[in-house]
This record gives structure tokens, C-alpha cells and sequence, in this order.
């Protein structure tokens, strides 16, 4: 075994290596696995070492297979279940390293203003995360290895598998409408074990044909009762279970670190979003709408979200602290579309107003007097109702800025210009609310 071992290392050392050090660089730039919200969300730059974890499981038996090596292993006093041993211990030992260290990458590159939320619960968390995603996508390409040679056969059993897994997620959501938990927690898991090592039971004999027959088999009989279980009264209680007990939370800490806004979702209870005062821990609900909402902390601990109304309107909430409690005061958005975080969202020093850019608009909120204005700026003139204003488009502005706690400064294509916000008159169905 020890040979075997060494026999692994010699050939899977660089691209081991290149995954485990990807891996924690990332996270120590802050692009890992974040243990400071209850369900981990890892950066996109993170799903490289996906690809990396999944290289090496399809270069496993695969490169033996190509490179004629399997040949000399079988005729030799090794079993199949040893080499496959040897592969599942090297990619084991790769998984720990890389879990132990990203996590711990990942709790120092945190933020500071984020470092209170970090509890064990949630450090480990992140680490079953980062070991999931490391040790799940080796598994799979090493499953994926065992039937055609080389890194390629891995790759097209692999498609060739993502294409039945889809297929069957989508039977049962179009035909049973479930979403396919128990199927996709159950019957993948049980691919990822069950087919290895069957597979090396029974003997991983050199013919093509006849691996790939097994293999096809094994998988058709196992999504087959991952379908049943999941369409039978078992797998809706499980489903239900799990959806319980498991919240989904996002947290964002203000500017100042004196506020925190959560979003949770329970299946029994549905969406929830909370402001919550540091100082001594007291929560208040917000009055928004779902979950499907885009937020930002803007200057002076002003949360903006980008959120709809019971009809499905766009409407923007901007909420403040208000003296002994969050107050939030409603605006009709302009564009149908979602905020995207490239728009400018200026806070007036005396943070009593803000004002977002909307192609040829200025939307303003001001939060003191409760009322919200729009800006034609091209047109040099008030906008009188929102519902008979065109749609935004495109326009060529440059820096804009707050002269003062009630002027704007912009850079017009013809010139630098001013406006008084104060002189501006509400404008039809903006419809500003507070709660």
C-alpha cells in the first residue's frame, strides 16, 4: 500500500499541489468560504478549485487505463480495491489539508466588523463546507475515471451523467412538481460510493464494453430509486425536515458596526428580515416583501433594498435608525429591472437625503420630509408623474456629487450645472410611504 501510495503522489503531486495552495491563497484574499452567515456562500473565484478537486478524481483511473499501466497492475499481486484505496486515501489526505487550512484562512481574512457573528456552529459550518466542495467534485471524477481512459473519457462519462441527473431533476419537477432533495441528496451520494465499489468488487476488468455496461447499469437502477424515494411519502418528510430545520441567513453589518440587517427564510414561516441594534441585541422586523431583495449599506447606516410590492411593482425602501426604532421609507423605482450595484447612490452629507442615478433621471428620496421627486436631467425639468414618464435609457453623465446638504453638482455633457432639490415638487406616483 505504501508503494501504491508513493506510485499516487509521484503522479498526481503537481496538480494536487497547484489544488490545495489555490485553495487557501484564495481564501486568505478573502475569496473563500465566508463563516460569519449561517449558510456559507463562497466566492465565484472559489469554483476553480472546484475544477481543480475534479481534475484530479477524472485523472485517477483514468490515467491508468490510457497509459497502459493497468495492464501491469492486474497481472501483479495487487487487488483493484487496493488501487482504489491508494486513490481515495491521497484525495482523502488532499481534502483535510485543504479544508483545515482554507477554513482557517477563512476566519482570519473575515472582516473585522463581520469577526462577532463567527461562532463555532458557523465555523464549522464553512469547514463541512470546504470539505464538501473539494471532496465531493475528487469522488465524482473519480467515478467518472473508471470506465473510458484518459482525462477526456472522464470528462464525456462526466457530461454524459450531469445529463441524466438534470433529466431526472427536471421528471420531478415537471411531472411530480418536488424539487428533487432526496433524489439529489440521496441517489447522487449513494453514486459516488456505491459505483467505485461495486465496480472494484466485482473486478475492474481491462474491456471498455464491459465496464461501461456495469457502470450504466449501477447508475440507472440507482437514479431509478432515487425517484421513488423521493416522489414517496418518506421523501417528502424528509424534505420538509430538512427545510425546518436548516434557515437560510444572509447578514450585512452597517457602515458604523451599530446595525446588522438579516434575511432568513423557514419553510413553515417563510421570508423574515430583520434589523438588529449591536449594542444590545434587540430585533425589529422590516416590512419587506419576499425574498428575491438586492441591499445595500450606504453613508450614515441608511440600508437601501430593492424590493416589490404585493403586486410585483419595483419599488426601492430605504430604512434608518429613527431614534428608538428602524424607520423605512417607500419609493416606486423607476426601471422594472434589478439594481444593479454599478448605479450611483449618492447620501447627502446631512444624511437626510439620497439620490440614484436612473439613465436621463434623478430619483431622490428625502427621507426628512417623506416625499420622493424625479429629475429629467438632460431635459433640465421636473418629471410630473412616473407613470407617464418614458423608460430610462442609456445617457452620458459625468461625476455627479452633493454641493451641499441640498444641492447637487453634476457634469452635464455641455457643462458642469446645479440643482436645488428643495424646489423640486413631488412627483405622481413615486408613492413615498414610511413604516
Amino acid at each position: 500500500m505504501r508503494r501504491l501510495l508513493w506510485k499516487e503522489w509521484q503522479e498526481q503531486r503537481w496538480w494536487m499541489l497547484s489544488w490545495v495552495i489555490g485553495a487557501v491563497l484564495l481564501s486568505a484574499l478573502g475569496k473563500g468560504v465566508c463563516p460569519a452567515v449561517e449558510t456559507p456562500n463562497p466566492s465565484p473565484w472559489f469554483v476553480a478549485i472546484l475544477g481543480l478537486a475534479l481534475l484530479n478524481g477524472l485523472a485517477g483511473f483514468g490515467s491508468e487505463l490510457k497509459g497502459q499501466r493497468a495492464p501491469f497492475l492486474f497481472s501483479r499481486a495487487v487487488s483493484w480495491k487496493q488501487v482504489l484505496a491508494a486513490k481515495v486515501l491521497l484525495g482523502l489526505a488532499a481534502v483535510i489539508i485543504t479544508t483545515l487550512a482554507c477554513t482557517a484562512a477563512n476566519i482570519v481574512s473575515c472582516p473585522a466588523l463581520y469577526k462577532p457573528f463567527i461562532t463555532p456552529a458557523q465555523a464549522w459550518g464553512a469547514l463541512l463546507a470546504v470539505a464538501l466542495m473539494t471532496g465531493v467534485p475528487y469522488l465524482l471524477g473519480l467515478t467518472c475515471s473508471i470506465v473510458l481512459p484518459g482525462l477526456a473519457g472522464g470528462m464525456l462519462v462526466l457530461l454524459v451523467g450531469v445529463g441524466l441527473v438534470g433529466g431526472a431533476g427536471y421528471t420531478l419537477d415537471s411531472l411530480f412538481h418536488r424539487h428533487g432533495f432526496v433524489f439529489l441528496a440521496g441517489a447522487v451520494i449513494l453514486l459516488l460510493v456505491v459505483i467505485p465499489v461495486v465496480v472494484t468488487r466485482f473486478g475492474l476488468t481491462l474491456t471498455a464494453g464491459e465496464r461501461v455496461v456495469r457502470v450504466a447499469a449501477l447508475t440507472l437502477a440507482l437514479l431509478l430509486a432515487g425517484l421513488l424515494l423521493d416522489i414517496s411519502p418518506l421523501g417528502k418528510i424528509l424534505q420538509d425536515r430538512f427545510y425546518s430545520a436548516q434557515p437560510v441567513q444572509s447578514a450585512s453589518v452597517s457602515p458604523t458596526g451599530k446595525f446588522v440587517y438579516f434575511s432568513t427564510y423557514r419553510e413553515n414561516t417563510g421570508f423574515s428580515h430583520i434589523w438588529e441594534r449591536r449594542a444590545d441585541g434587540r430585533r425589529y422586523n422590516l416590512p419587506y416583501q419576499a425574498g428575491s431583495n438586492l441591499s445595500w449599506w450606504l453613508e450614515g447606516d441608511l440600508l437601501l433594498v430593492q424590493t416589490h410590492t404585493e403586486d410585483w411593482r419595483r419599488v426601492l425602501a430605504v430604512t434608518r435608525w429613527a431614534g428608538d426604532k428602524p424607520q423605512t421609507l417607500f419609493m416606486r423605482d423607476l426601471e422594472s429591472g434589478m439594481l444593479e450595484e454599478t448605479v450611483p447612490i449618492l447620501v447627502a452629507p446631512d444624511r437626510q437625503r439620497l439620490f440614484l442615478i436612473r439613465g436621463q433621471y434623478f430619483q431622490l428620496l428625502d427621507l426628512a420630509a417623506n416625499r420622493a421627486s424625479v429629475y429629467n436631467w438632460q431635459k433640465q425639468m421636473p418629471v410630473p408623474d412616473i407613470a407617464k414618464a418614458p423608460e430610462p435609457a442609456q445617457a452620458s453623465l459625468g461625476p455627479c456629487w452633493w454641493e451641499s446638504d441640498t444641492v447637487i453638482g453634476y457634469l452635464a455633457p455641455d457643462g458642469r450645472r446645479f440643482l436645488d432639490v428643495r424646489v423640486l415638487p413631488e412627483t405622481a406616483a413615486a408613492e413615498a410611504t414610511r413604516e
